[in-house]
């Protein structure tokens, strides 16, 4: 996650394996310059990964792709989870297939911000479409029906920090076909286009600059 906190383990630098495992959750360890991890870091890394064999590795996705190039370059096996769950920043259909392959496993992201507390705004399903959590939020897009805009939650089960058509910086789209999965009947799909900071608006209002030419998500 972020260099130095985990949401509840925070300045992670000196701790030991031991000190960082709740349970059966292992964080593993930071830095405070994560896209400038020396050698031995990367392979203190891997090496925790490869004694702690999780089912389950929850992570930033630029930061994971950067740890697999880094040990692939050192010639480091990383260990293979049964799931890799992403969050934190925009997974990028690049980004997700660069984790598919470099962990040999199935490639999921979980959608939220910060600001809420908590509560989670979408989860991704088998089909490859991002779902409302309609469970926790009430979601509404600031543009016409159809079209890309900024976001307004409610949060819908928090009494101790109520939100109602909080905005938040994400662009999103709602999307009316119904997906194949199991959740297509019963939670909302969306396209996540990323955040308002790094969009272009055309000059007669719309957002432009989402998709690249290959397909990702940006």
């Amino acid at each position: 996650t972020t260099p130095l906190c985990a949401g509840f383990e925070c300045h992670l630098g000196p701790t030991t394996p031991a000190q960082r495992t709740r349970g059966t959750t292992l964080t593993l360890n930071s830095s405070e310059d994560v896209f400038g991890l020396t050698d031995a870091e990367v392979r203190a890394i891997v090496g925790e990964l490869a004694a702690h064999q999780p089912d389950v590795l929850f992570l930033h996705p630029w930061y994971g792709a950067w740890l697999l190039a880094r040990a692939r370059a050192l010639g480091l096996a990383v260990h293979r989870p049964t799931v890799v769950l992403t969050s934190y920043q925009l997974l990028t259909r690049r980004h997700q297939r660069m984790l598919r392959e470099g962990f040999g496993a199935p490639v999921f992201s979980y959608w939220g911000a910060t600001d809420l507390g908590g509560p989670l705004l979408g989860v991704e399903c088998h089909q490859g479409n991002l779902h409302v959590r309609e469970d926790q939020v009430f979601l509404e897009v600031e543009a016409p029906a159809g079209e890309r805009g900024t976001l307004l939650v409610t949060l819908l089960h928090d009494p101790v920090m109520p939100l109602v058509r909080y905005r938040i910086s994400d662009v999103a789209r709602l999307v009316d076909e119904p997906c194949a999965c199991a959740l297509g009947g019963e939670w909302q799909t969306l396209e996540l286009h990323g955040r308002a900071r790094d969009c272009l608006a055309a000059t007669d209002g719309p957002v432009r600059g989402h998709q690249g030419g290959d397909g990702s998500r940006h």
